[in-house]
C-alpha cells in the first residue's frame, strides 16, 4: 500500500507564512540591536569612567604647616573646580590669612591638570621652641599645641563642584592625619550613583529608540 507523503503546497498560504518570517527576524534583529546598544553604551559609560577627572584629598605636612592637598588622580583635567572649606578650624584659625584663604577660596573657580596637585594651607603644626608668624600674626608654640588640641578632632568640611556635575561632599580632622596619616576621599559612592543615574538616561533612550522600530514594523504588517 502506497502512502501520499505529497504536500499540497497550491493551499499552504504563503502570503501568512512570509509574515511570520519577517515578524520573527524583525524580533530577532530589535533583540540583536538592542543587546548592541546596551553594550556599547555600558563599554562608553566605563571608558568614560576610567578616564575622568576624579578628585582625592588629603593633608600634606610640609615643615611646620599643615595644607590641604587636593589631586587630580583622573586622567582628564578637572575644571572647573569650585570649594567651600568650611568648620571650626577655619573659623576659629589662630591666622586672619588663613581665614582670608579659604574666604576668597569659595568664590574662585580653578583647574587641576591630570595627575596635579593643588596645596592650600589650611592650620600650623607643632614646632617646639619656636614661634611661628603667618601674616600679622605670630603665635608661640605652647599657643599652636594648645589651639591644636582643642580644634584637631572638629570636623573640616568640603563641598563644592567640578567639571561642571562631579559634586565633593567630604569631611575629615587634622588629627585623623596626625594619627592615621595622610586621610584620602575618592568620593567612590557619589560617583557610582552619578554613573548609574547616566546609565538609566541611556538606556531609556535605547527602549524609545527600539519602540519606535517595533511601531513600524507594526505598519508593515
Amino acid at each position: 500500500m502506497l502512502i501520499n507523503c505529497c504536500i499540497d503546497t497550491y493551499n499552504i498560504n504563503w502570503v501568512a507564512l512570509s509574515a511570520i518570517s519577517n515578524i520573527v527576524l524583525a524580533t530577532i534583529a530589535i533583540a540583536t540591536l538592542a543587546f548592541s546598544i546596551f553594550l556599547m553604551v555600558k563599554q562608553n559609560k566605563q571608558r568614560k569612567d576610567e578616564i575622568r577627572a576624579r578628585l582625592m584629598f588629603s593633608f600634606y605636612h610640609w615643615k611646620d604647616l599643615y595644607f590641604l592637598k587636593v589631586e587630580n588622580i583622573g586622567k582628564e583635567p578637572a575644571y572647573d573646580v569650585n570649594l567651600e572649606v568650611t568648620g571650626k578650624p577655619i573659623k576659629d584659625s589662630l591666622y586672619k590669612s588663613i581665614v582670608g584663604i579659604f574666604f576668597d577660596l569659595a568664590s574662585k573657580k580653578f583647574a587641576i591638570p591630570a595627575g596635579k596637585s593643588k596645596y592650600f594651607l589650611i592650620s600650623p603644626a607643632v614646632a617646639k621652641g619656636a614661634d611661628l608668624m603667618l601674616g600679622s600674626d605670630r603665635h608661640s608654640y605652647v599657643e599652636i599645641r594648645e589651639w591644636l588640641d582643642q580644634y584637631g578632632d572638629e570636623l573640616i568640611y568640603i563641598k563644592g563642584k567640578y567639571n561642571n556635575k562631579y559634586k565633593i561632599n567630604e569631611s575629615m580632622s587634622i588629627k585623623e592625619h596626625i594619627v592615621y596619616g595622610s586621610f584620602c576621599v575618592y568620593e567612590q559612592f557619589d560617583w557610582i550613583a552619578e554613573s548609574l543615574s547616566e546609565m538609566n538616561d541611556d538606556i531609556e533612550k535605547v527602549q524609545k529608540h527600539l519602540k519606535v522600530i517595533s511601531d513600524n514594523i507594526k505598519k508593515h504588517d
